[in-house]
Protein backbone atom coordinates (compact mmCIF):
# COMPACT_ATOMS: atom_id res chain seq x y z
CA UNK A 1 0.00 0.00 0.00
CA UNK A 2 2.53 2.58 0.90
CA UNK A 3 4.75 1.44 -2.33
CA UNK A 4 1.85 1.96 -4.02
CA UNK A 5 0.86 5.49 -2.70
CA UNK A 6 4.65 6.61 -2.96
CA UNK A 7 6.14 5.43 -5.73
CA UNK A 8 3.28 5.00 -8.22
CA UNK A 9 0.92 7.72 -6.41
CA UNK A 10 -1.83 4.97 -6.64
CA UNK A 11 -3.45 5.81 -3.29
CA UNK A 12 -6.25 2.89 -2.38
CA UNK A 13 -8.60 3.06 0.30
CA UNK A 14 -6.55 1.21 2.89
CA UNK A 15 -3.77 3.83 1.93
CA UNK A 16 -5.40 6.97 2.32
CA UNK A 17 -6.85 5.31 5.92
CA UNK A 18 -3.41 4.56 7.03
CA UNK A 19 -2.28 8.07 6.28
CA UNK A 20 -5.07 9.83 7.30
CA UNK A 21 -4.41 7.76 10.73
CA UNK A 22 -0.85 8.61 10.48
CA UNK A 23 -1.46 12.56 10.12
CA UNK A 24 -3.71 12.67 13.05
CA UNK A 25 -1.60 10.60 15.47
CA UNK A 26 1.45 12.96 14.01
CA UNK A 27 -0.99 16.04 15.21
CA UNK A 28 -1.56 14.34 18.14
CA UNK A 29 1.95 13.77 19.10
CA UNK A 30 3.44 17.22 18.72
CA UNK A 31 -0.07 18.64 20.59
CA UNK A 32 1.15 16.39 23.55
CA UNK A 33 4.94 17.49 23.01
CA UNK A 34 3.66 21.28 22.99
CA UNK A 35 1.68 20.63 26.11
CA UNK A 36 4.11 18.94 28.25
CA UNK A 37 6.95 21.90 26.91
CA UNK A 38 3.95 24.91 28.42
CA UNK A 39 3.60 22.64 31.69
CA UNK A 40 7.47 22.16 31.84
CA UNK A 41 8.45 25.69 31.66
CA UNK A 42 5.05 26.74 33.99
CA UNK A 43 6.33 24.28 36.59
CA UNK A 44 3.30 22.02 36.96
CA UNK A 45 4.79 18.60 35.60
CA UNK A 46 4.22 15.64 38.10
CA UNK A 47 7.56 13.42 39.03
CA UNK A 48 6.51 11.26 36.74
CA UNK A 49 6.37 13.54 34.28
CA UNK A 50 9.64 15.30 35.02
CA UNK A 51 11.54 11.51 34.94
CA UNK A 52 10.17 10.96 31.78
CA UNK A 53 12.11 10.73 28.75
CA UNK A 54 11.37 13.39 26.88
CA UNK A 55 11.46 15.65 30.72
CA UNK A 56 15.11 14.52 30.82
CA UNK A 57 16.05 15.31 27.55
CA UNK A 58 14.57 18.46 27.39
CA UNK A 59 16.74 18.82 30.70
CA UNK A 60 19.93 17.52 29.15
CA UNK A 61 19.81 20.02 25.82
CA UNK A 62 19.39 22.97 27.89
CA UNK A 63 22.51 22.02 29.87
CA UNK A 64 24.82 21.70 26.51
CA UNK A 65 26.58 18.60 25.73
CA UNK A 66 30.32 18.08 26.82
CA UNK A 67 31.33 17.80 23.54
CA UNK A 68 30.13 20.99 22.60
CA UNK A 69 27.77 19.18 19.73
CA UNK A 70 23.54 20.71 20.45
CA UNK A 71 20.60 19.50 19.39
CA UNK A 72 17.69 22.09 18.32
CA UNK A 73 14.29 21.98 20.49
CA UNK A 74 12.86 21.50 16.88
CA UNK A 75 14.87 18.56 16.59
CA UNK A 76 13.87 17.27 19.61
CA UNK A 77 10.79 17.35 19.04
CA UNK A 78 10.76 15.60 15.96
CA UNK A 79 12.43 12.70 17.51
CA UNK A 80 10.49 12.58 20.52
CA UNK A 81 6.97 12.83 17.69
CA UNK A 82 8.66 9.94 16.29
CA UNK A 83 9.57 7.86 18.95
CA UNK A 84 5.96 8.95 20.06
CA UNK A 85 4.29 7.61 17.31
CA UNK A 86 6.97 4.39 16.65
CA UNK A 87 5.66 3.49 20.60
CA UNK A 88 1.99 3.13 19.75
CA UNK A 89 2.04 0.03 17.52
CA UNK A 90 4.41 -2.15 19.69
CA UNK A 91 3.53 -1.18 23.26
CA UNK A 92 -0.41 -2.34 21.74
CA UNK A 93 1.26 -5.56 21.00
CA UNK A 94 3.10 -6.18 23.56
CA UNK A 95 0.62 -5.31 26.00
CA UNK A 96 -2.31 -7.55 24.21
CA UNK A 97 0.05 -10.28 24.11
CA UNK A 98 0.87 -9.92 27.37
CA UNK A 99 -2.60 -9.87 28.75
CA UNK A 100 -3.15 -12.85 26.75
CA UNK A 101 -0.61 -14.51 27.81
CA UNK A 102 -1.67 -13.97 31.56
CA UNK A 103 -5.40 -15.07 30.61
CA UNK A 104 -4.29 -18.41 29.32
CA UNK A 105 -2.45 -18.78 32.70
CA UNK A 106 -4.30 -17.65 35.94
CA UNK A 107 -1.40 -19.18 38.19
CA UNK A 108 0.96 -16.36 36.27
CA UNK A 109 -1.62 -13.61 36.38
CA UNK A 110 -2.34 -14.39 40.35
CA UNK A 111 1.11 -14.25 41.33
CA UNK A 112 1.77 -11.49 39.11
CA UNK A 113 -1.48 -9.41 40.79
CA UNK A 114 0.16 -10.74 44.33
CA UNK A 115 3.76 -9.32 43.72
CA UNK A 116 1.67 -5.70 42.57
CA UNK A 117 -0.34 -5.75 45.03
CA UNK A 118 2.66 -6.06 47.94
CA UNK A 119 4.86 -3.59 46.30
CA UNK A 120 1.97 -1.00 45.17
CA UNK A 121 2.45 1.35 42.49
CA UNK A 122 4.83 4.09 43.56
CA UNK A 123 6.27 6.37 40.89
CA UNK A 124 9.68 5.95 42.03
CA UNK A 125 9.00 2.07 41.90
CA UNK A 126 7.71 1.60 38.44
CA UNK A 127 9.85 0.34 36.20
CA UNK A 128 12.93 -0.60 38.43
CA UNK A 129 13.26 -4.52 38.12
CA UNK A 130 13.94 -5.09 41.71
CA UNK A 131 10.72 -3.93 42.54
CA UNK A 132 8.93 -6.25 40.47
CA UNK A 133 11.30 -8.89 39.52
CA UNK A 134 8.46 -11.53 38.62
CA UNK A 135 7.31 -8.72 36.13
CA UNK A 136 9.81 -7.86 34.75
CA UNK A 137 9.93 -11.50 34.07
CA UNK A 138 6.53 -11.87 32.77
CA UNK A 139 7.45 -9.01 30.34
CA UNK A 140 10.59 -10.96 28.94
CA UNK A 141 8.74 -14.14 28.87
CA UNK A 142 6.53 -12.21 26.62
CA UNK A 143 8.81 -10.98 24.42
CA UNK A 144 10.54 -14.06 23.75
CA UNK A 145 7.35 -15.86 23.28
CA UNK A 146 5.80 -13.07 21.19
CA UNK A 147 8.06 -10.44 19.96
CA UNK A 148 6.32 -6.91 19.01
CA UNK A 149 8.73 -7.36 16.54
CA UNK A 150 9.12 -10.99 15.00
CA UNK A 151 12.47 -11.11 13.22
CA UNK A 152 14.80 -14.31 12.64
CA UNK A 153 17.91 -14.45 13.91
CA UNK A 154 20.69 -16.27 12.11
CA UNK A 155 23.88 -17.82 13.28
CA UNK A 156 26.42 -19.30 10.92
CA UNK A 157 28.34 -22.27 12.02
CA UNK A 158 31.60 -22.47 9.54
CA UNK A 159 33.11 -24.74 12.15
CA UNK A 160 31.21 -27.84 11.59
CA UNK A 161 27.96 -29.30 10.35
CA UNK A 162 24.74 -29.29 12.58
CA UNK A 163 23.09 -32.71 12.92
CA UNK A 164 19.56 -32.38 14.11
CA UNK A 165 17.55 -35.44 15.04
CA UNK A 166 20.37 -37.94 13.39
Amino acid sequence: EVVMGKVFNIETKMYKRFTSAFHEADLLSRKILSDFEQRMENGELNDFEQNSYFGHAVERMAKGSKDGTTVSMQEMRELCNFGLLASVDTTSSVLNWTLLHLALNPGVQQKLYEEIRRVGLEVDKIGKRKAYPYLHAVIREQHRLTPAVPIAMIKKNYKSKVEVHG
